[in-house]
Order: structure tokens, then C-alpha cells, then sequence
């Protein structure tokens, strides 16, 4: 990330400590804040009621929680979760973040690009 979209997040970032277990994103609830993990893993759990539950993405300071709503999607439909105790991450409202991707087109190209490196 260049130092100007940095500059431009720093303000609106806040230091969080994250617990083992700690939901960052529920399943059908609205998606209030995104967090980038600094220290720790994170996964994103699928959950049907007929199977149970299943990882099915796992991410660390490399990520971030509640991309979805950056592509628009103003809910998950799957919770992701912290899995380590003594985590720590950085969190910023999710409006927030939407309004300065549409100040930045960088950033926006930038935070863009997760959704397929998530994926595969």
C-alpha cells in the first residue's frame, strides 16, 4: 500500500485486540466494521444446518474481515472468527473505508484485488 492511502486510513484506524473465538463477521447480520489482523489467524466459517460447519478460508495479517462489503454486500453469509488467543489487528468502520475507497481509486483497485487472491 503506498504512503498516501495509508495516510488516508491512518486516522481512521484503531488498535483492537482480538480473542480466541471472537466473531469479526456473523452470518446475516450487517458487516459494521472491517478488520485487518496484524498478529493472529482468522477463518471464515460456512455453516448449513443439514452438514454443520466448515472452514472455508483462512486468512492472517495478509487479509482482511468483511470484504463482501466492500464489493457492496451489506452481510456475509459466513461468520469469520478469530483462532488464536493474543491476537491484535487494526479495525475501521466499514462506511468509512467505502467512502475512502471512492476518494482513492488506488486504494480502491488495491483492496479490490483481495477478493480473487482470497479466493483461490
Amino acid at each position: 500500500m503506498g504512503n498516501d492511502d495509508l495516510g488516508l486510513l491512518r486516522p481512521h484506524l484503531t488498535p483492537v485486540e482480538l480473542g480466541r473465538g471472537q466473531k469479526l463477521v456473523v452470518a446475516g447480520e450487517p458487516i459494521e466494521h472491517i478488520y485487518f489482523p496484524e498478529g493472529g489467524v482468522a477463518t471464515v466459517v460456512s455453516t448449513l444446518p443439514e452438514s454443520g460447519s466448515t472452514e472455508v478460508g483462512i486468512f492472517g495479517r495478509d487479509g482482511l474481515s468483511g470484504f463482501c462489503a466492500l464489493m457492496g454486500a451489506e452481510c456475509s453469509r459466513h461468520d469469520t472468527i478469530v483462532q488464536v488467543d493474543g491476537a491484535t489487528g487494526l479495525r475501521i468502520d466499514t462506511s468509512t473505508l467505502i467512502e475512502l475507497m471512492e476518494q482513492s481509486p488506488p486504494l480502491r483497485a488495491l483492496l479490490k484485488l483481495y477478493v480473487p487472491t482470497f479466493i483461490v
